[in-house]
């Protein structure tokens, strides 16, 4: 359940002023729904983005994320710098532009951001990992082996199915021999994915792609 405590302006406010030792010029509320409040903050000289988790799951992502920018910032992939990461909020350097939901563009010129945006997404990929599944608390997934992470989501599905005998027995035996067909299929290690690439995610300026939120 998502928690009902958001922050105010005033919380924010306090937060800027104990961190950067600075008043914020002003602090807008981009919360616009998903799993974390979002404000952005314009301070003189820059502007910033503070995100406040809605629950202790996300919270306990603030940390591997952040990690995730930074590496793939290395790679000169346009992703949010973390400024400042606790276990309550992240604080990111905001990136200024229009998302692509929000663009109009020939169908030409957006056949060209999307290409554009799958060479980005590849090479997010090329980072490699240790584990499969979510990083929690760590860069490493929470599952040692491909398997592993698979039969988290597949045993608990199998007796559910069972319970509520939605399908056929025979139906049910037959996918999880199917399952156990093709469980070897794939033994290499993982990449990391940014799992939520959607148009109001992929930030544009002057007809390119200026971040991945």
């Amino acid at each position: 359940m998502l928690s009902t405590r958001k922050p105010t302006k005033k919380q924010v406010e306090q937060i800027v002023e104990k961190h950067f030792e600075e008043e914020s010029v002003s602090i807008r509320d981009l919360t616009s729904g998903g799993d974390h409040w979002v404000f952005k903050i314009s301070l003189k000289k820059k502007t910033l983005v503070i995100r406040f988790p809605r629950t202790k799951e996300y919270q306990s992502k603030l940390s591997p994320a952040a990690w995730l920018c930074t590496q793939w910032r290395k790679k000169r992939i346009p992703l949010p710098e973390p400024i400042l990461v606790t276990k309550s909020f992240c604080i990111e350097r905001f990136i200024p532009g229009k998302t692509l939901k929000e663009s109009i563009l020939p169908a030409r010129k957006k056949e060209k951001i999307l290409f554009a945006l799958g060479k980005l997404i590849r090479k997010m990929h090329t980072l490699k990992g240790k584990g499969w599944g979510e990083p929690r608390y760590s860069p490493k997934g929470k599952s040692h082996s491909w398997a592993a992470y698979l039969d988290r989501w597949w045993k608990p599905s199998i007796r559910t199915l069972r319970k509520k005998a939605f399908l056929p027995k025979k139906t049910i035996k037959r996918l999880e021999e199917i399952y156990a067909e093709n469980l070897p299929f794939y033994s290499g290690k993982g990449a990391f994915l940014h799992n939520d690439i959607k148009p109001h995610h992929v930030i544009l300026r002057e007809n390119g792609i200026a971040g991945i939120i």
